[in-house]
């Protein structure tokens, strides 16, 4: 996740995105393991589902 060797900001804005290092590091994690990464991909939804929101919804 986010440690001296992995940062959680972005290289574009300076600003903080858990999310997406969160993504990132089990996209990574599951790569490591075997899984193609052809078949996978990463996306953080921090802009999306914020925490603190009164209410996360998912659409099914």
């Amino acid at each position: 996740m986010c440690t001296k060797q992995q940062s959680c900001h972005s290289e574009k804005n300076k600003k903080r995105n858990l999310s997406l290092a969160r993504a990132k590091h089990i996209y990574d994690y599951l790569v490591k393991q075997g899984i193609d990464y052809k078949r996978i991909k990463f996306l953080g939804m921090r802009p999306k589902f914020t925490l603190g929101a009164k209410q996360n919804t998912f659409a099914a």
